[in-house]
């Protein structure tokens, strides 16, 4: 209860100098999983059951409009740490002003590795941390470019990608740079009605992962299935990981999801998480 009333404070702080000037926002996100674990090596790590905090965030926007007609904006998350070690930190900061010459941000930026990981991040999430970039976004009819650099005593990352909408199908290609490790995706995905499909190739200096994911969705229900692989040790993660999702939304910001997550070894779980969105 004392770290809500501290983050609300802290919300409040920041909101109240903009409220003259700018439009604020403030919302959030609150979500409780239940969860059961099932590791191969039961002794060095053994099964749990328990109740865990999937998150607890809450979120303050401001935008306001400037004497040129461009849009500026600010924004800060609030982590209470509930699911972590119960520290409550600051998430997804940034600045911005974006207009008719794009979308310029300091601070937390877009990831352009996602814009190529078409099938998600279920197995091999290899896109590079930029908490502390430039950003850069623009649109140019059915392309796309995004662009973060961040200089070498900070996340030392420079990536960039291209989208391109062709024939219904979305493609993206996406490239990194951090430090001297080297990362490289290309994916595509497509929607036939309720259905849709997409995959991605994805390279590292370490090794290639494949990624492979179908969904389906009719009102409020959802659901999908991603399949990843590796074609070497990628970093800490399992070689291979199959994960399917079922969504419901009750409405009001209110949601279920039930999943389950093989990922190999001790990397396997179901869930069944109660949300709400505000």
């Amino acid at each position: 209860m004392k770290k809500t009333l501290i983050a609300m404070a802290v919300a409040g702080v920041v909101a109240a100098p903009m409220a003259a000037q700018a439009e604020v926002t403030v919302g959030g996100y609150a979500g409780v999983e239940y969860r059961t674990t099932d590791n191969v090596d039961k002794v060095a790590n053994p099964d749990t059951d328990s109740l865990v905090w999937d998150d607890f965030t809450i979120n303050v926007a401001a935008s306001s409009t400037t004497d040129g007609g461009s849009t500026a904006y600010a924004n800060v998350r609030i982590d209470m740490g509930f699911s972590g070690d119960g520290s409550v930190v600051e998430d997804n900061t940034h600045v911005g002003i974006k207009g008719s010459f794009g979308d310029v941000r300091l601070g937390e930026v877009a990831d352009p590795m996602h814009v190529g990981q078409k099938a998600g991040d279920a197995g091999f999430d290899l896109g590079s941390p930029v908490d502390t970039a430039i950003g850069y976004t623009n649109s140019f009819g059915a392309a796309s470019l995004t662009v973060a650099l961040s200089p070498e005593d900070n996340d030392d990352n420079t990536a960039f990608a291209v989208g391109f909408d062709v024939a219904g199908a979305s493609i993206g290609i996406s490239s990194a740079s951090v430090g001297t490790a080297d990362t490289s995706y290309i994916g595509a995905s497509m929607g036939f009605g309720d259905i849709s499909l997409a995959a991605h190739l994805g390279s590292t200096d370490n090794g290639d992962t494949t990624g492979i994911k179908v969904g389906w969705s009719s009102g409020a229900l959802s659901a999908s299935l991603a399949i990843h692989s590796a074609s070497a040790d990628v970093g800490a993660d399992p070689d291979d990981v199959t994960r399917l999702d079922i969504d419901y939304s009750l409405g009001g910001g209110a949601a279920l999801n039930l999943r389950n997550h093989d990922g190999g070894d001790d990397d396997s779980y179901t869930r069944v998480l109660y949300s709400m969105s505000f």
